[in-house]
């Protein structure tokens, strides 16, 4: 008989329902969701899972799931990749599972939570994880920052947990003594993995969170006395040859403390505004509200919180007719730049335009100098900057449906425009298949 009220505390002070306060019948649920849900990713990633963590050590130990533990864990085997490459796959996979109609719970690009849709009874869920190779070590997320492992991992092998089959490393216990220690066949309820900063190091880049609290730190010192400027970019209606100059609904993707949009809403444009810094979007509303600005809303929408995103795509579904994003991309990863160009797939018109600017400094021809220079206190690196391969800026947008129509250079601020325009035999649909 099950027990729904009994609850144990985690590592992360959290309270969570162990499983030997579960029925037989939902152990089996649970144990078939897992199963469904890895086939799923599978299918939609390309990529092989396998057992890990709490969910291995149960198979190993005993055949079944640990009593005290409470949830299934899968690695993603993302094979040789980069921690970008991760991330990409990581968020096409997320995607897929949201488009199929599954619940997703995520925090970052390498762990997320999947759930059947919000209509289906009971609520399980699988923990997934990634993993991958750099330089012949083995990466998985959150426990292992690179171990010469990879030998005894693959290839894979078919195991049976509890009448459910799934996938396992080679030599699991290699992996187990990698996660717990060499004695890691001794039950130990009080287990709590080691979550040192050198050992998180390799692992921050895949946080929703990257760099927010750089860009609330910068505009808390900037201030809010910034003043509204009617000459803020008063070529911008025309710079994309759009075929309406009359007012139009804009969106600016990244727009700081709000002075360019708030400066086209004063020209008659209904603009909306988002930012990942909440402190950047009080300053923009404060300073709308000082101009009196009525034509003007801002919200806070990370990028990388493919959740947060996709919902605001949701709510603003083909409303905007040109979208700018201003010094934007070379701030962000190649992972979040693919989230931009799919948010603005998914709220442009079908006539409108995407207008990105770049630096010109950080612009360069081949992939291949498109380096990354992450934040560095001590060398006054305040935030993560990459160079932007021109080649790749058009192709990752081809691939989200859009095609670059013009260029141009502007000279006062030493940066490049580049206007896009929707495929229009593209669907959303596509997008999310392809990308």
């Amino acid at each position: 008989m099950s027990d729904h009220t009994r609850r144990v505390k985690t590592q992360w002070n959290s309270y969570v329902r162990p499983f030997d306060s579960f029925s037989d019948e939902e152990i089996s649920g649970l144990l078939g969701f897992c199963s469904e849900s890895t086939k799923v990713a599978e299918k939609f990633s390309g990529k092989k899972c396998f057992l890990a963590y709490g969910a291995l050590l149960g198979l190993e130990r005993s055949g079944k799931l640990i009593p005290h533990d409470f949830d299934i864990d899968v690695a993603i085997d993302c094979g040789l990749s980069t921690k970008d490459e991760v991330a990409e796959l990581c968020r096409k996979l997320i995607i897929r599972f949201l488009d199929a109609g599954y619940e997703v719970k995520a925090k970052c690009f390498a762990q997320f939570f999947v759930l059947p849709p919000k209509h289906v009874k009971p609520r399980y869920k699988v923990e997934f994880f990634a993993s991958w190779i750099e330089e012949d070590r083995f990466y998985l997320y959150f426990a292992l920052p690179g171990v010469n492992i990879v030998d005894s991992l693959f290839p894979l092998k078919d195991v049976e947990l509890e009448g459910h089959h799934f996938l396992a490393p080679k030599i699991p216990e290699d992996l187990l003594a990698a996660t717990y220690g060499e004695d890691w066949k001794i039950p130990n309820p009080e287990f709590k993995y080691c979550m040192t900063p050198d050992r998180w190091a390799p692992f921050t880049s895949f946080f929703f969170s990257r760099n927010k609290k750089q860009w609330d730190e910068y505009y808390s010192e900037k201030g809010t006395s910034v003043q509204c400027d009617e000459d803020t970019n008063s070529d911008i209606d025309y710079t994309l040859n759009l075929p309406n100059s009359d007012a139009m609904c804009i969106l600016d993707i990244g727009c700081g403390n709000g002075k360019a949009a708030i400066g086209l809403a004063n020209k008659g444009h209904l603009v909306t505004a988002i930012d990942t810094s909440q402190v950047a979007i009080d300053q923009a509303n404060i300073m709308a509200d000082r101009n009196s600005i009525l034509l003007f809303s801002a919200e806070v929408v990370n990028l990388y919180d493919i959740p947060e995103a996709e919902d605001f795509s949701s709510r603003n579904e083909g409303k905007f007719e040109l979208i700018m994003a201003n010094d934007l991309i070379n701030h962000i990863s190649p992972v979040g730049e693919s989230m931009m160009f799919r948010l603005a797939f998914k709220t442009l018109s079908g006539n409108g335009a995407l207008h990105i600017s770049v630096p010109s400094h950080l612009l360069v021809e081949s992939s291949l100098a498109a380096i990354a220079i992450n934040p560095d206190k001590a060398r006054g690196i305040a935030f993560y900057t990459r160079k932007i391969s021109i080649e790749t800026l058009e192709n990752v947008a081809e691939e989200h449906g859009f095609s670059l129509v013009m260029t141009s250079v502007d000279n006062s601020s030493n940066s490049m425009n580049f206007g896009f325009q929707k495929v229009c035999n593209v669907s959303v649909l596509q997008i999310a298949t392809s990308a």
